[in-house]
């Protein structure tokens, strides 16, 4: 029997291509997950949580909520300084009334946090105000939560002797659901204690164990692990052999089903495994000897485990469910004489189970058709990291056991079907099916559609260029912009004085400067009755704290008063340039484009790595060879196609970064000169900033198209796929990959100066 399950085992796992595939998995996995949690200006990176998880490691539990609460209280104290200045904003007596109002609500917080503000100092663990906030704002959360532990304990029991001591309450509705589900959940929670609680984020763990995309992949391995031991043996025909020998029924479809379960374990512990070490490394993996109540998303778990038991647990029980539902495919496909119906049926079954998970809330009278399914099931970190029960006739019913029952079900089914339909052996091999067309196939007479048929549809580079389309198009829509205080007074500034220098415009600026100095004169003025003793410390600052809201905004006014200069002297218009800013990747962590470079290069290398390898892998190159400009017009023409569909989607991602940007930062002005723009003043060309972007445009369409070319050169150069895709990798994956790991000089052995050369020139100066 162990000797069968090994055949079954090698037959599959020995063979060189299922392999690969298995790892391109768990790279397509790895890539997901750092696509998807890419930080931008409201989420922070990963490596926030690594950096404080060391700094609060050593602490006690008082020493955490100490630190916890000094974060806290200065993050609200720079949000309070946030607030008068917005307050101040509001012109005429409105805006001096409001921030008036906020001063006297909390006396000296102004004088405390502005300095923090103004240098920002503030930030320890990201790089802007938003981003630290969220992060502090949810470790807060998740301690408040933790920290309550007992009292929700208490609760628990506390809830259940309530009821009781209810006479009419126990009179009347003693058999309620209500009543029940009190009772079982106070005796569930009646073992638990707040004992050994230490809190610790729980960001790395969460995220490693609900990625829908790895679920996804986790199934896509199992079916592509079925297909392989019962279809490609109906194909050859072999199971009218193996049928007929010894052990060739019972204990051949139990051999099978034995070398389903073990690779369903293998690619649990592979594909979680990958999760786990990818936001161990990036935002670090709490403690698992703690108890799982530690964790603020689990603490209302009723289970007395820790957190390495609760990570064995859930890994186990996915294990098993995917087993359970590659059973029923295992039968189904035995059954079937077709590959159609038992993938179309078992994707029906995926789609309409997460369809009930997305659809139906919890805490309903339907949440038990929210969670008793596939996609329910999979959700191992609230099967066992909540506490629910469903109200059936009145009765609670654990969802955990449910969970458990329905997963044995479908085990059991799997594993009787298939064994019963094996033994009966009605289908033990497929049909040729013959599909007719209602229009007849045409072939390609032009060799430029026959290579477009053969690059995109053949080769699937289609599909894979629409894959990484969405995902980067889907980014770069969805990427968000926050408005700061600074940002919002100069964009309401500039979008009156954008055009022509005119006298009420001069008047505007001049009006503005004459205020920023008059705050300036009388801060120094302030500080000299300091100096001299006529005024205390405090009752300066108070003084001063009104000015202070003032001279915040002077550093956005330098902006507009470089541009009055540069009027004054050279001539040309007022323009709003922080669109434009973002767009050309001058803004200090706006820019995606080494990002999207090396995104492109992986894109364009398994995309057309094969593209002229394919011709040699079944020896085409000696029919063009022997044609008249055979091999010369057809390289061409791929050349062409490759390049128009990189040109294509440089384009439209450029378009859609564009729209993002210009939804938050309106970007007018495309008439005037690129000059008007402060950082572009030097740019050596009299163009209009329109045809500035499209130029820029057309430059990041060209390295591209570079890139892809050089992709088909060393595709023809190894005439093999995957060596092909390996050098493209190394020569044009590998330097930006560097440059974002930190390697600074790998940039220049990229076409990255040339795909963003605004950003590169603007950091040089012209």
């Amino acid at each position: 029997m162990h000797s069968l399950t090994k055949y079954e085992l090698e037959k599959t796992w020995g063979r060189r291509n299922f392999v690969l595939s298995v790892c391109a998995l768990v790279l397509i996995n790895l890539f997901l997950l750092w696509y998807v949690n890419l930080p931008d200006e409201s989420t922070a990176p990963l490596s926030a949580y690594k950096k404080f998880a060391g700094d609060i490691n050593q602490m006690t539990e008082q020493e955490k909520a100490s630190y916890l609460n000094s974060l806290k209280e200065t993050l609200d104290g720079i949000n309070f300084v946030q607030d008068v200045l917005i307050a101040r904003k509001v012109s005429g007596e409105m805006g001096e009334a409001l921030a008036a109002q906020l001063l006297e609500s909390r006396p000296g917080a102004f004088e405390k946090y502005h300095p923090l503000y103004q240098d920002g100092t503030y930030l320890h663990y990201a790089d802007s105000f938003y981003q630290e906030k969220s992060l502090v704002d949810e470790w807060y959360a998740e301690w408040l939560k933790v920290d309550g532990y007992g009292t929700y304990l208490r609760s628990v029991q506390e809830n259940k002797e309530i009821l009781q001591g209810i006479t009419i309450f126990a009179n009347q509705e003693q058999d309620s659901f209500s009543a029940r589900n009190i009772a079982k959940s106070a005796k569930a929670y009646q073992g638990l204690s707040d004992a050994g609680i230490r809190w610790m984020p729980a960001k790395s763990l969460v995220l490693a164990l609900k990625s829908l995309w790895t679920d996804l992949l986790l199934l896509l391995a199992a079916f592509l692990f079925v297909g392989s031991i019962i279809f490609e043996e109906k194909k050859k025909q072999l199971f009218y052999v193996t049928r007929s020998t010894k052990r060739g029924i019972f204990h051949s479809v139990y051999a099978k089903l034995k070398a389903l379960f073990l690779h369903c374990i293998a690619v649990t512990l592979a594909l979680y495994g990958s999760n786990l070490a990818f936001f161990g490394l990036a935002a670090g993996l709490p403690h698992m000897n703690a108890p799982l109540q530690s964790l603020a998303p689990y603490m209302e778990s009723p289970l007395p485990i820790t957190i390495g038991q609760f990570l064995f647990l859930s890994l186990s029980t996915k294990a098993l469910a995917l087993f359970g539902v590659s059973a029923i495919l295992t039968a189904l496909c035995i059954q079937a004489d077709s590959i159609v119906l038992p993938y179309g049926l078992m994707g029906a079954l995926c789609t309409a189970s997460w369809l009930l998970y997305l659809l139906f809330p919890a805490g309903t009278k339907f949440s038990a058709l929210k969670y008793c399914n596939l996609a329910g099931i999979m959700r191992t970190q609230e099967l066992y990291g909540t506490y629910l029960n469903f109200n059936l006739a009145g009765y609670p019913v654990s969802r955990t056991l449910t969970a458990w029952i329905l997963i044995l079900l479908l085990c059991a089914a799997g594993i009787s079907l298939s064994i019963l339909w094996f033994e009966r052996g009605q289908r033990l091999c497929l049909r040729s099916r013959k599909i007719v067309l209602r229009f007849p196939y045409k072939p390609h007479v032009g060799v430029l559609r026959h290579e477009l048929y053969k690059i995109m549809i053949t080769n699937k580079a289609l599909y894979i260029l629409l894959a990484f389309l969405f995902l980067m198009g889907y980014s770069q829509l969805t990427e968000h912009h926050n408005l700061s205080v600074w940002e919002q007074y100069y964009q309401e500034f500039m979008l009156q004085l954008e055009g022509s220098l005119k006298p009420e415009k001069e008047a505007m600026i001049l009006a503005e400067n004459g205020r920023f100095q008059k705050a300036f004169e009388e801060i120094e003025k302030i500080d000299q009755l300091i100096f001299e003793g006529k005024l205390t410390e405090a009752a300066g600052e108070d003084l001063k704290s009104k000015w202070y809201a003032v001279t915040a905004f002077y550093p956005s006014f330098q902006r507009i008063w470089t541009q009055y200069q540069r009027i004054l002297e050279q001539g040309g218009n007022f323009i709003y340039d922080s669109g434009y800013l973002y767009l050309c990747g001058v803004y200090s962590g706006s820019s995606p484009f080494l990002r999207n470079l090396l995104l492109l290069s992986i894109c364009f290398g398994f995309s057309f790595g094969n593209c002229v390898a394919m011709e040699y892998k079944k020896g085409a190159h000696r029919l063009l060879n022997a044609s008249f400009r055979g091999r010369t017009a057809v390289h061409l023409r791929k050349a062409f196609l490759c390049a128009a569909a990189a040109a294509s989607m440089c384009l439209t991602l450029f378009l859609c970064r564009i729209v993002n940007i210009a939804s938050v930062f309106p970007m007018g002005g495309m008439t005037f000169s690129v000059q008007s723009i402060p950082c572009f003043a030097d740019f050596p060309l009299p163009i209009c900033v329109a045809l500035f972007l499209l130029l820029f445009a057309l430059s990041q369409a060209a390295s591209l198209i570079l890139v892809v070319w050089g992709v088909l050169w060393v595709s023809g150069w190894q005439k093999d796929y995957v060596q092909a895709l390996f050098t493209c990798m190394v020569l044009f994956a590998l330097p930006p990959t560097l440059k974002l790991l930190g390697f600074g000089p790998a940039a220049w052995f990229s076409l990255y100066p040339f795909y963003a050369w605004p950003e590169i020139v603007f950091t040089w100066g012209y």
